[in-house]
C-alpha cells in the first residue's frame, strides 16, 4: 500500500471512530484498502450494505467487492456482487 493511501485510510478509521457507521466513509474506506487489505476491506464494504440496500452507494459496494473477490479467485461471490450490482442498477433505472 503507498503511503498515500495508507494515510488515508488511517484517517478513514479515525473518522468512523469518531463518526461510526457513515455508509460514505466506509465505503471510501474500503476503497483505500482494497489493493493491500482485502479482508479489511470486505469488512467495511459489508457494511455499507448493511446501511445501504439499494442506493447508488450500495451498488458501487458491490461492484468493489466483486473486484477483490475476482483478484482472490472467489468467483462464485464475484458473481454474486456483480448479480446485486445489477439488480440494483435496474431498480435505479441505470
Amino acid at each position: 500500500m503507498s503511503r498515500n493511501w495508507k494515510h488515508a485510510a488511517d484517517e478513514l478509521r479515525r473518522s468512523d471512530s469518531l463518526h461510526p457507521n457513515m455508509p460514505e466513509t466506509l465505503y471510501t474506506m474500503g476503497r483505500a484498502l482494497a489493493a493491500a487489505d482485502a479482508s479489511a476491506a470486505e469488512q467495511a464494504l459489508t457494511s455499507v450494505l448493511k446501511l445501504e440496500q439499494n442506493s447508488s452507494l450500495a451498488a458501487q459496494a458491490d461492484l468493489l467487492l466483486a473486484s477483490i473477490h475476482r483478484k482472490q479467485g472467489k468467483s462464485e461471490l464475484a458473481s454474486r456482487e456483480m448479480e446485486d450490482y445489477r439488480r440494483i442498477q435496474g431498480l435505479r433505472g441505470q
